[in-house]
């Protein structure tokens, strides 16, 4: 399944067409596997999909099949947070209730894992392990606090491993133990350095030779020192490219602007990049061929990201 690297908000005109938005969804991310329901705060819905056109096809497909009107925000990019090395971190939760002592011990450890892929939980408890509830209630702190972000507002890319604990078979709750979890989890991260990363798209605009200084225009308007490859065949031309999807944003709308539609448009995803501005896939490496690999650079990191598909490596 394509990850969501473009979040849009929608806020229904009315309770009627919040109730159509409610029904429309569901059945839309059932046939289209790329569309994800990201949350639902009172009035407003936010989604994802897999780029603006992606986007714009949903929005399309609301108000014509479903008759949902709504506003509409401006796109934005789905950032995630990961982490640079390893952590470990313990806490405990000890206050009294009603002259009981409330007692809770959690020890995690957290490790990179690959870009998107979520928090994955294990437990490696041994003989001595907790008692399944409050395994569980540490399995659903750890999960609930890693969607909203630990150090960021952004989900986390984690693998988190239970390596240790203690209770009292008295005094321990639940409870507890999800406060222990969530303040082990964030100080394990805060050890481990954690980073915003940011999708990069593989770009590729089809046009002809006239009209292919508006095109390279545009592209490097959106870059400082971009290399895009040009391929000629004829009259046609092929500009390939590849940078964060925060500086694409409206290029396509752009281009057919500009253009006439005689420039079209393809992005698909080709890799994650630690957020900041010395990345931009301008500086002659290819974020396709060297994905997020250690440098004698201070803000460049080594962050897990899915390995290249063959017919990428050459840009």
């Amino acid at each position: 399944m394509p990850p969501s690297v473009l979040l849009l908000t929608l806020t229904p005109n009315s309770d009627v067409d919040r109730e159509r938005l409610a029904r429309a969804l569901p059945q839309l991310a059932g046939e289209d596997p790329a569309l994800a329901i990201v949350s639902s705060a009172g009035p407003t819905v936010t989604i994802g999909a897999a780029g603006e056109q992606h986007l714009e096809i949903v929005v399309d497909r609301l108000r014509r099949e479903f008759s949902v009107a709504a506003s509409v925000d401006t796109p934005r990019v789905a950032y995630r947070e990961a982490i640079r090395g390893t952590g470990d971190a313990e806490r405990k939760c000890a206050r009294p209730i009603g002259g009981r002592g409330q007692d809770a011990h959690v020890r995690v450890r957290v490790s990179p894992a690959p870009a998107w892929s979520g928090c994955a939980f294990a437990e490696h408890l041994g003989p001595d392990r907790l008692p399944d509830r409050l395994v569980e209630a540490i399995r659903g702190a750890v999960h609930e606090a890693a969607a909203t972000g630990i150090a960021t507002s952004h989900p986390l890319d984690a693998c988190v491993e239970l390596c240790g604990g203690s209770y009292d078979v008295a005094d321990s709750s639940p409870d507890d133990f999800r406060q222990a979890a969530t303040d082990a989890l964030r100080d394990a991260v805060r050890q481990a350095q954690s980073l915003i990363i940011e999708p990069v798209m593989r770009i590729e605009i089809q046009t002809t030779a006239e009209w292919m200084p508006i095109v390279l225009n545009a592209i490097t308007a959106r870059a400082r020192r971009p290399r895009p490859i040009v391929e000629s065949g004829g009259p046609a031309r092929t500009i390939r490219a590849h940078l964060p999807l925060a500086r694409l944003i409206g290029v396509a709308a752009e281009l057919r602007d500009r253009t006439g539609g005689r420039a079209s448009t393809t992005m698909t995803l080709a890799t994650y990049w630690e957020s900041n501005d010395d990345r931009d896939g301008d500086d002659g490496s290819s974020p396709v061929r060297e994905p997020l690999r250690p440098r004698p650079h201070p803000r460049i990191s080594a962050v897990a990201v899915p390995e290249p598909s063959d017919d990428l490596r050459d840009f």
